[in-house]
């Protein structure tokens, strides 16, 4: 069974924790345009910009156990190529167009408010990934609009997440890890909201259910691993703005005693049932992955190449 694999790290820097280790990237032949014939490159990592994430209504849940939807969105910065014992190949996508990523995945939180929580899959809900490709280049950070609204060229089901989250202001309260204003990128935009510290990783795996020929000139389909996306994030966000929506999703900060908002705090409404949400920062990259020794990468496209390229870092 084809599967893709996402990272995700909630904050700060992390390490894949399962799955990559056993496959080894493979390099793909991907159409930057769709245009046909002479648009194609060999790509072994699409790294994507810095955006946005947000774990829904997971602050202030009385109950552990309960179903929470983590939101994400990004767009492309590079596609990138390194061959063995070589330097690093990057291509812009056209200028003008953008590629965009959108995931939404229903997960089970575990020890939230306790310093380090857990997270896991909810199978029962539906959790998808997707890619798309615009040929208006409207994406927007700070509105949070613009993503998702090209022509999708990937899309796939999560099938499995496991992952975890440390709040180093919840661990040490204010005396190591005080909470710092969420908007640390340029200026800030939001000067009444502040944010928790912390940092975690996640991983999630998700069946790709269909792609563009256009683009996609490798049989990804012949895979059995499609595709690895790994994400370091980060709160406070220092590398983009913080978003006001993402997919479409308005985000709630908790409301301190002092008139601030917090990224992090319970009580975002007017009931003790009014959860709040976390946001923050994605960085993320993927790569295309085909178990080891790595034979399978090109099936059925009649082509034969000299190297294969591996990469690389680490929701």
């Amino acid at each position: 069974m084809k599967k893709t694999v996402i990272a995700s790290l909630m904050a700060g820097a992390g390490l894949l924790s399962t799955a990559a280790g056993a496959f080894t990237a493979s390099p793909i032949l991907f159409d930057i345009d769709g245009s046909g014939p002479g648009g194609a490159v060999l790509v072994d990592t699409f790294d994507w910009a810095p955006d946005n994430g947000v774990s829904v209504n997971v602050i202030g849940e009385i109950q552990d156990g309960s179903s929470k939807q983590l939101l994400a969105q990004a767009s492309l910065g590079t596609f990138q190529y390194t061959p063995p014992g070589g330097s690093l190949n990057a291509y812009l996508p056209v200028a003008g167009t953008e590629f965009t990523l959108q995931l939404s995945v229903w997960e089970f939180a575990a020890g939230i408010g306790s310093g380090t929580a857990g997270f896991f899959l909810d199978g029962s809900k539906p959790s998808l990934f997707t890619i798309y490709y615009d040929t208006s280049k409207d994406a927007v950070p700070l509105s949070g609009t613009g993503y998702g609204d090209g022509i999708p060229i990937l899309t796939g089901t999560v099938t499995g997440l496991t992952g975890n989250f440390t709040s180093f202001t919840d661990l040490v309260g204010t005396i190591l890890a005080p909470p710092v204003a969420l908007d640390g990128f340029g200026t800030n935009n939001y000067p009444n909201v502040i944010t928790d510290v912390g940092n975690g990783s996640t991983t999630v795996e998700v069946d790709v259910t269909s792609f563009d020929s256009a683009f996609f000139k490798t049989n990804i389909s012949q895979l059995l691993v499609d595709l690895n996306l790994t994400t370091n994030a980060a709160t406070p966000f220092l590398q983009v703005n913080p978003s006001a929506q993402i997919i479409g999703h308005a985000v709630k900060w908790g409301n301190n005693t002092t008139g601030q908002l917090w990224n992090g705090l319970d009580s975002c409404g007017t009931t003790a049932a009014d959860n709040c949400d976390f946001q923050f920062q994605n960085d993320a990259s993927n790569s295309f992955q085909v178990p080891v020794p790595g034979t399978l990468a090109l099936l059925g496209l009649g082509l034969t190449l000299l190297g294969y390229g591996s990469r690389r870092r680490q929701v």
